[in-house]
């Protein structure tokens, strides 16, 4: 169990996995940085970083990010990305529980999928539990996303699928998104699709 607001910094590090943690309380619970690459989290347990600086795992860099079966307890942000980061796959049975499940922000040029196929370098497999989220994907201040093919599906009923604020050039297509208040939220910004 990891209670620090720190808890691990991962930077200009290959092949690592961080496996059967608990991180509870306030602060950053994993900042993988660039140079980073092969990071495998999972089968974690992420409680209460529910303040509005709180992140369970943050991605400034990296590539080759595979984050699965691990569950987010109160989380206000559980998996953020906050620079161009490639190779990022949600796989298996993540549950989610308040908060936002994958936020993205400052970055540009993210193609979002349920595989790789078209050059996703976010890959949000079906069945990775990002449906049963109330806000499943938010993107602030970033330019030039595709979103497309994921099967968004709350079981009993969401907020808003896909929430962007300040963003330019949004293409969201081919997506089934069901029982949620709204598919999308617009928050400023253009050329939006």
């Amino acid at each position: 169990t990891l209670n620090k607001y720190f808890g691990l910094d991962i930077i200009g590090t290959n092949n690592v996995t961080i496996q059967d943690f608990v991180f509870t309380g306030n602060g950053r619970y994993i900042d993988i940085a660039s140079g980073s690459q092969n990071i495998l989290i999972q089968r974690n347990a992420f409680q209460h970083a529910n303040g509005a600086n709180d992140l369970a795992i943050i991605m400034t860099g990296g590539q080759d990010i595979t984050i699965s079966n691990n569950s987010f307890t109160d989380a206000s942000r559980a998996i953020t990305l906050s620079s161009m980061t490639s190779g990022i796959s949600i796989t298996g049975n993540n549950t989610f529980v308040g908060g936002n499940a994958l936020s993205i922000d400052n970055t540009n040029n993210q193609h979002i999928s349920n595989s790789n196929s078209g050059g996703a370098n976010i890959i949000l497999q079906d069945g990775c539990g990002i449906n049963n989220q109330f806000n499943p994907i938010t993107i602030a201040n970033s330019n030039a996303t595709l979103i497309e093919n994921l099967n968004i599906v709350h079981p009993t009923g969401g907020g808003y699928a896909i929430t962007t604020s300040n963003c330019n050039d949004i293409i969201i297509q081919n997506n089934t998104i069901e029982n949620f208040r709204s598919a999308a939220a617009f928050n400023g910004g253009t050329d939006v699709q």
